[in-house]
């Protein structure tokens, strides 16, 4: 826990299930409790800088739903100080291997991951 509070970004690639993010993201985020003082609301850390990207693939559905489930995602990463964060969406892609496959097929896609990974390291 403490590395991902002491972290200058937190990236994360992962599946949607049933709409919504896989249990152990969702068991890490209740671990997260741990940081919130009440007393503060949400505005618990020092380093106001922290970056969050959040990618998700997810086989079918509306991708405007799945946007809220990204973004709730990375809200409850606040009591650790990310207070930015991007979103990627790959719709139709059931394979586990879904990011790394788009990434080596589609050059438009691989330059798009960089360019959000380069701004996560400024």
């Amino acid at each position: 826990m403490n590395k991902i509070y002491e972290a200058d970004s937190i990236a994360f690639i992962l599946p949607i299930y049933f709409n919504y993010p896989p249990a152990t993201i969702k068991m890490l985020i209740d671990r997260l409790y741990v940081f919130f003082d009440p007393s503060k609301g949400f505005d618990v850390s020092k380093d106001k800088t922290k970056k969050m990207l959040v990618a998700f693939s997810f086989g079918s559905g509306p991708v405007d739903e799945y946007d809220k489930v990204a973004n709730t995602t990375a809200f409850n990463f606040m009591v650790v100080g990310v207070n930015e964060h991007k979103t990627v969406m790959l719709g139709n892609q059931n394979d586990k291997k879904a990011f790394s496959e788009k990434v080596a097929n589609d050059s438009e896609f691989a330059d798009k991951m960089k360019k959000l990974f380069d701004w996560l390291a400024e």
